[in-house]
C-alpha cells in the first residue's frame, strides 16, 4: 500500500457555479501528470482536481485520450514532475487465480484497499477482452 499510494489520486467534478458534482479514483501513469480514470468520472464536469495522497489538490487540465465504449479517459494534471508517482503498468493480463489489491474512495472513503484474486479472464465481443475479479470481504468488482 505503501508503494501504491503515491501513485493514486482522487478526483473531485464540479460544475459551472464551482458546486461539487462528484468523485472518483484515478492513477498517474506518467511523470508529465498523466492520469487514468473512468470516463463516466470527468463525463460533464465543468471543472476537475485531483487530490494526491498527500491531500494536496492540483487542476486537472486537459484531456487527451478517452474511450466511451471502454469507459476510460487519460487527463493531465497539473503538478509538478517532481512530486509525481507513476504506477507502472503491467503490458500483461493477470493470471486466474492472480492475488490483487484495488485502491479507491467508494463513497468518499480514502485510501480503501480490498484484497482479492481474478475469478477469470474473458473475451466478451462488445468490450474485448476483461478480467471477473472477486474481492473478498463479501463484495465483488469487474474491471
Amino acid at each position: 500500500m505503501n508503494k501504491i499510494a503515491p501513485s493514486t489520486v482522487i478526483i473531485f467534478t464540479y460544475n459551472e457555479k464551482g458546486a461539487l458534482t462528484g468523485q472518483g479514483s484515478g492513477f498517474f501513469v506518467s511523470k508529465d501528470g498523466h492520469i487514468i480514470t473512468a470516463r463516466h468520472v470527468l463525463f460533464g464536469a465543468h471543472q476537475a482536481e485531483a487530490k494526491t495522497s498527500d491531500g494536496k489538490v492540483y487542476q486537472i487540465t486537459e484531456i487527451v485520450a478517452e474511450d466511451e465504449k471502454v469507459d476510460l479517459v487519460r487527463a493531465v494534471v497539473d503538478i509538478p514532475t517532481k512530486l509525481v508517482h507513476p504506477l507502472p503498468v503491467s503490458p500483461s493480463l493477470p493470471e486466474v487465480g492472480e492475488r490483487i489489491v484495488v485502491i479507491g474512495s467508494p463513497l468518499g472513503l480514502e485510501q480503501t484497499v480490498p484484497e482479492g484474486i481474478v475469478s477469470a479472464v474473458r473475451e466478451i465481443s462488445e468490450f474485448g477482452t476483461i478480467e471477473h475479479l472477486i474481492m473478498l470481504k463479501n463484495s465483488l468488482l469487474y474491471a
